[in-house]
């Protein structure tokens, strides 16, 4: 039998060699011939296993290119020599492509078939697909809105988008685990990833941003909370604290004072499988770091000056958008009706087509990100930024996790100084970053 595309190295059962043992086990077959030991198996354990199942039904294996007979003398100290070569030689290949892949991803090129949205250049790196990019990003703005998998799945087939033909693949429909896949991928953030580790931040133009990708990845379903009367209750800022020396999320611990109390502290693992230890772990107690961010965003929140997005700015700007995205798509389609090629020429013609595509594909943009905005907003309630600090001292701790959410994208806490440690001002070691208002609308 010939059995093409499929890796020696997979398990014996898995491929058409079980079915070839079974025969010489029953009787139906005296024996295997294979063109090469290394296309036989490449785990040496396997291999000898295999060997063994027919020797013990009186069988032979006999490969062609080595000369092996495992009925003669010394064919059994054969088969185990070669059976090891075999394996090293696929180790060797697996480095050799891991090390290849890796400069790859590092060089900002995708391995693997190419996303749904993007173009492969000829350098390999990848570029916005002008027709597909747009509904893509607003795949992504339906999921956070809550939109189930099979109704994204609908959407993208309705605008013909849909997954690229390749080997293998029986049918080019969106399935709810194909849909799931896209929603999750980081490539659509102009991410590289090899496993769990970050290799290329910015390997190409992201078709979503970072709060886009964060929103589609919850649902709908708004952000998960820890139960009140735990230590990590305690922690206003739980989910955004990250550490200045490794980049990686803090976790909270609870520690007992002389009082008997138990207080919350963020701190960082120090040891992390993806990027190995932290070289400055960070530490801060919630009654040091959260009363000194409270304080920064109540005086923002009080400022009428303050470039802090406003709900009545978002409400504003998604009308203005959805405006936008009507009149474009209509621009579009008339001048696509008006069947100027003739007129214009293939490459003036080509040109204002790929103009009014980008305006459609801006406008669907401003959309997406105004939608996810105001779904941040959502998480605080429907209070003014003056009514959130009147009545802060008096709103649960959800309520709080809240407004902090829909206000501070993240906060970066550097290690303490060790000269220093607990009298060094707290404000030395934080930086925030604010969820600024709307940038002005594209065009």
């Amino acid at each position: 039998m010939v059995e093409e595309d499929v890796s020696g190295a997979k398990p014996v059962d898995e491929r058409g060699l079980g079915r070839l043992l079974r025969r010489v086990e029953v009787g139906d077959s005296v024996g295997i011939i294979a063109y090469k030991l290394s296309r036989f198996g490449r785990g040496a354990l396997e291999t000898l296993q295999a060997v063994e199942r027919i020797k013990s039904a009186g069988g032979r294996l006999v490969t062609v290119e080595d000369g092996v007979d495992s009925a003669k003398p010394g064919g059994r100290l054969l088969l185990t020599v070669l059976a090891g070569l075999a394996e090293e030689e696929l180790e060797q290949r697996r480095a050799g492509w891991a090390s290849a892949r890796r400069q790859a991803l590092e060089r900002g090129v995708h391995v693997g078939p190419t996303p749904i949205g993007y173009r492969r250049r000829r350098d390999g790196r990848l570029e916005e697909d002008e027709r597909a990019a747009p509904f893509i990003a607003a795949a992504f703005s339906m999921r956070g809105q809550g939109e189930s998998w099979g109704a994204i799945a609908r959407y993208l087939a309705e605008n013909t988008v849909l997954p690229l033909q390749r080997k293998g693949r029986r049918s080019v429909a969106w399935s709810r685990t194909g849909v799931m896949g896209l929603i999750r991928s980081r490539v659509y953030r102009g991410e590289l990833w090899d496993g769990d580790e970050l290799v290329c931040k910015n390997a190409h133009t992201p078709i979503v941003t970072e709060s886009q990708w964060q929103f589609a990845q919850r649902g709908g379903k708004g952000i998960t909370y820890v139960k009140d009367g735990s230590i990590a209750a305690q922690g206003v800022l739980t989910s955004i604290v990250y550490c200045a020396g490794c980049g990686s999320r803090l976790s909270l611990t609870g520690s007992t004072n002389r009082q008997g109390e138990r207080i919350a502290s963020y701190f960082c693992r120090i040891h992390h499988a993806a990027s190995g230890d932290c070289p400055a772990p960070a530490v801060a107690s919630t009654r040091t770091l959260d009363p000194y961010v409270e304080g920064l965003l109540l005086e923002a929140l009080a400022d009428v000056n303050s470039t802090l997005i406003k709900a009545h700015e978002i409400g504003a700007r998604i009308q203005q958008a959805a405006e936008r995205v009507k009149a474009t798509e209509e621009e579009l389609d008339s001048f696509l009706a008006a069947q100027l090629a003739s007129v214009l020429g293939p490459e003036r013609y080509r040109a204002e087509v790929e103009r009014r595509q980008t305006h459609v594909r801006a406008a669907q943009l401003d959309l997406s990100e105004a939608l996810t905005d105001n779904l941040v907003l959502g998480q605080a309630g429907s209070r003014t930024p003056e009514q959130l600090v009147a009545d802060w001292n008096t709103m649960t701790m959800k309520e709080k996790r809240a407004v902090v959410r829909a206000y501070i994208d993240r906060i970066t806490l550097t290690k303490a100084d060790p000269k220093r440690r607990r009298w060094q001002p707290i404000g030395e070691r934080v930086q925030i970053v604010w969820a600024a208002a709307p940038a002005p609308s594209r065009e």
